[in-house]
């Protein structure tokens, strides 16, 4: 992607920053349709199109086989690359949500664990579930870091969604020894993520930049790679920053013994770029509400002449003020006046009756089930009902788990038929 197309995406802006091509990418992917769920991708790392594609690229890598220990963020584009790590029995960490009660955690799913409950472990919950935090004092080494990205240059500058938290947390494992110079930086990025060039000076010496760049079709490595920040620079960090993560003021604490420069900044820090992610409102289901009986109108048309309504089944009529109205002649309107006054009083004394809340009847249990498995992240479920027709199978009920990458059929034997056998070959 160049650059004049992405300047054509918001032509407003005219001010060149980080948060001018974040919106920009974020509206082209939006645009084009590279994006899943999460949607929309403002304000996220984009969950590009294939991004398990890029996953397996990496998995191919001589730079991924000799790692033991990789780390690798928690969004989800990169879902597939920690799974990827747990296949291959490697080490995985993830960071700290927040950072605020330590760095990282390293994901220990059981010995024996199945690849569903594996790819359970990958995601944002289950990391909470089966990771355990690592100690600052405990002695590590990263082999491998593996970053999302918003936008990234060819020259490994990269531009991540603004609230810094990638760039802190490299300055934190470089200051307790835990990255070194020798420690490999990959991000997995969409084609269209990734420019010719970025301004320069647009990168403070704190912005981690990457060593490789995989795509869904292309491995791109950097070179010359560009230099790495050395550990955590605190005349950029402000007080603000310290309240937030309590981890910091330890490891300042530590600096300041052994006779480290730590002055803080002096005006606290801008507030972060991210916008906060667009949430679409669920559908809200319309309260009941119980017919209310016929009642004529009072009121005259805006024009002076009187309104009229229409009665069901019947002749039209034409109503006006209730001063203007004739009383219909004959014994039998005098009748049917007197019962719909009796009526009416009648009603006033019952006292009103809630419509009770329908509910559906269960459906009948299926007689077998068949697993479909190996189905993609791309697959969604009209796809398989429209192969399942062209198939000529027609399944009871579908029990639809696209994103652990299978679905179940469940199917019923038909009610004229109850001593039909069960074909499960033939499905």
């Amino acid at each position: 992607m160049t650059s004049n197309d992405i300047l054509s995406c918001t032509p407003h802006e005219d001010v060149v920053s980080k948060s001018m091509y974040r919106f920009k990418v974020w509206n082209l992917l939006e645009n084009k349709d590279l994006v899943m769920f999460p949607r929309p991708c403002k304000g996220r790392i984009p969950n590009f199109v294939d991004c398990t594609i890029a996953a397996d690229k990496l998995s191919t890598l001589d730079i991924f086989k000799k790692a033991e220990v990789i780390k690798v963020n928690i969004d989800k584009p990169q879902e597939s690359v920690r799974f990827t790590v747990l296949e291959e029995g490697k080490t995985l960490l993830v960071p700290m949500p927040g950072l605020v009660d330590g760095l990282v955690m390293k994901v220990c799913p059981p010995r024996d664990a199945s690849r569903p409950l594996k790819r359970v472990a990958c995601n944002r919950r289950g990391a909470s579930e089966f990771g355990k935090p690592v100690d600052l004092d405990e002695k590590i080494q990263v082999d491998m870091i593996v970053l999302g990205s918003v936008a990234v240059s060819k020259e490994g500058h990269r531009i991540g969604k603004g609230e810094g938290y990638s760039d802190l947390e490299y300055a934190v494992l470089c200051a307790c020894g835990a990255v070194t110079e020798d420690t490999v930086i990959v991000t997995t990025v969409h084609d269209e993520q990734i420019f010719d060039t970025l301004p320069h000076n647009l990168f403070q010496p704190f912005d981690v930049p990457v060593d490789f760049i995989v795509t869904p079709t292309q491995v791109i490595e950097v070179t010359p790679r560009l230099p790495k920040p050395k550990g955590i620079l605190w005349n950029v960090l402000s007080d603000r920053r310290l309240q937030l993560i309590p981890m910091l003021k330890t490891l300042r604490d530590k600096d300041i013994d052994l006779g480290k420069d730590c002055t803080l900044k002096e005006v606290d820090s801008e507030p972060e770029e991210r916008t906060k992610p667009y949430y679409r409102p669920l559908p809200r289901r319309r309260p009941y509400i119980p017919p209310r009986k016929h009642s004529r109108e009072s009121d005259s048309s805006p024009q002076g002449r009187p309104s009229r309504t229409f009665r069901r089944g019947g002749s039209q009529r034409k109503q006006g003020p209730r001063e203007q109205r004739e009383p219909r002649g004959g014994k039998f309107d005098r009748k049917m006046n007197g019962e719909n006054k009796e009526n009416q009083q009648q009603s006033r004394q019952k006292p009103i009756r809630r419509v009770q809340r329908r509910f559906y009847k269960n459906r009948l249990p299926a007689d077998f089930s068949v697993k479909v498995g190996n189905i993609g992240s791309t697959v969604r479920v009209r796809d398989l009902k429209a192969a399942l027709n062209e198939k000529g199978v027609r399944p009871r009920e579908i029990t639809w788990k696209g994103a652990r990458g299978f679905a179940v059929l469940h199917f019923a034997k038909m009610k004229a038929q109850p001593e039909q056998p069960i074909a499960v070959d033939d499905v």
